[in-house]
């Protein structure tokens, strides 16, 4: 199941960034990165083409930032004036500097409560707090053209389902022709909503604190490394790049500070109990139960498989899952699983079909749920589905060699590539919940039973 691709898959990948999906955000500009639990793609954080972010912060919450959730009104259309002819002047020549095209492009951005309420919006992502996915916050996203090379982003979250809503006044937009970002969002277990952007041109980090009653604040950054404290939220920034950032941001103080991690750290994540997983260049696999710290190392994490990506699962389960070289998608070669504290066992996959993969965990019973967003014999992308379909597989046997299909109930009965675009797992006490995108990128959808019924969840 996996990440880079042979021709045919190569058009999956190329399909899947022009058509709105999750996979789209790599070509878009933002991306909703998962608030605890592992990434089951080996980057968590994106590095986005023209990511331009103007924050348009009222200092205090307006009082209307906290409002009942009502229907998008209908226009009342206004009678047209004809306006009165006036002599045409000689035109001036003039000079469109970047300046110009930047301020023009302040003009033309709408409100974040426009991009949210817009018909025409897409999500982006959806993230839930565990065990409370009444609390929950959504990126939307407005395309500007056709080809969504230039868009607007604007969250919204909610700590009762969408019965009420916060949408701060925060605007990001991805401009053609602008620098390269990073952006990430988060949201902590009291409802609290983090934003981290950085502007890779100045090597400046931005980070956002957005309160539940609606205030935002800038965070005070400090450049001095602590353990992750248990109130503090973990978002990570250039993941894969050694030594990039890993902020520990207290939502309620509006501090963050970066995270203590191993040497040489690529990746970092912190699950629902809390426990910090790591791996870092040179291919050693550490964990945390106390914030980072103290680290466990197991080395040899990193054999033949040159991406690796962490699985979900209990804080005394360590899995993960090796894919060989991939492009856009996770090509699912081996799962390797810490035995005893510095043993890995590993179970190589056949590859006949290749199995390309998003999330995955450990269910409590044992077995490994993964979602599969394609195979090596779907066919072309200009023809029909054929080959084996996509969805939710778990396994079947000791040894996760072997998979079967969950059949899905409606909205993701008919496989499709790419779908279910389940962006969550949540591990429970009996099994997991899902937390998906729908098909029309309009809703979000839950389930309990490993996909095979779905529960719609408001979004906005």
């Amino acid at each position: 199941m996996g990440d880079r691709l042979d021709p045919e898959i190569v058009r999956l990948a190329e399909e899947a960034a022009r058509k709105p999906d999750f996979n789209a955000v790599l070509a878009r500009g933002a991306v909703l990165s998962r608030r605890r639990t592992a990434s089951a793609l080996i980057a968590t954080v994106v590095v986005l083409a023209g990511l331009v972010v103007a924050t348009q912060l009222a200092g205090q919450p307006q009082a209307d930032q906290v409002v009942p959730v009502m229907p998008n009104p209908t226009p009342t259309p206004s009678t047209p004036t004809m306006p009165t002819p006036t002599p045409t002047p000689t035109p001036t020549p003039t000079v469109t500097t970047p300046a110009d095209t930047e301020r023009r492009a302040e003009r033309a951005r709408p409100t974040a409560r426009q991009i949210v309420d817009d018909p025409a919006s897409q999500i982006q992502g959806v993230q839930v707090v565990p065990g409370d996915n009444d609390k929950r916050v959504v990126l939307w996203t407005l395309c500007r053209n056709s080809g969504c090379t230039a868009a607007d982003y604007a969250v919204a979250f909610t700590s009762d389902g969408f019965q009420t809503r916060v949408v701060p006044d925060v605007v990001w937009s991805n401009l053609e022709g602008t620098a390269w970002s990073n952006i990430v969002v988060r949201i902590a277990d009291n409802g609290d909503v983090v934003v981290v952007h950085d502007f890779d041109e100045s090597n400046r980090t931005r980070i956002l604190t957005i309160r539940a009653d609606g205030a935002v604040t800038t965070a005070d950054i400090s450049r001095d490394a602590a353990p992750v404290g248990e109130d503090e939220v973990l978002a990570t920034i250039a993941q894969l790049d050694p030594g990039g950032a890993y902020w520990a941001i207290d939502t309620v103080a509006g501090r963050a500070h970066p995270a203590t991690v191993p040497d040489g750290t690529q990746q970092v994540v912190q699950t629902d109990s809390g426990q910090l997983r790591a791996l870092t260049e040179a291919g050693t696999y550490a964990w945390s139960d106390d914030g980072g710290a103290v680290w466990r190392k197991a080395p040899g994490a990193k054999d033949r498989s040159p991406l690796v990506s962490f699985v979900d699962s209990a804080p005394d389960t360590h899995v993960l899952m090796g894919g060989s070289d991939g492009a856009t998608l996770f090509p699912f070669a081996e799962v390797r699983v810490l035995e005893d504290g510095s043993t890995w066992s590993v179970s190589r996959q056949s590859g006949d079909p290749l199995a390309y993969v998003g999330p995955a965990a450990v269910l409590p019973d044992g077995r490994l749920l993964a979602r599969v967003q394609g195979w090596s014999d779907n066919g072309s992308l200009q023809g029909p589905l054929t080959g084996t379909p996509p969805g939710m597989y778990v396994s079947v046997g000791d040894d996760w060699s072997a998979y079967e299909r969950i059949e899905s109930g409606a909205p993701f009965d008919v496989p499709e590539r790419m779908e279910p675009n389940v962006m969550e797992l949540e591990l429970t006490a009996d099994g997991v919940r899902l937390t998906a995108i729908g098909p029309d990128f309009k809703a979000a959808w839950t389930s309990i039973d490993l996909g095979a019924t779905w529960q719609e969840l408001r979004a906005r």
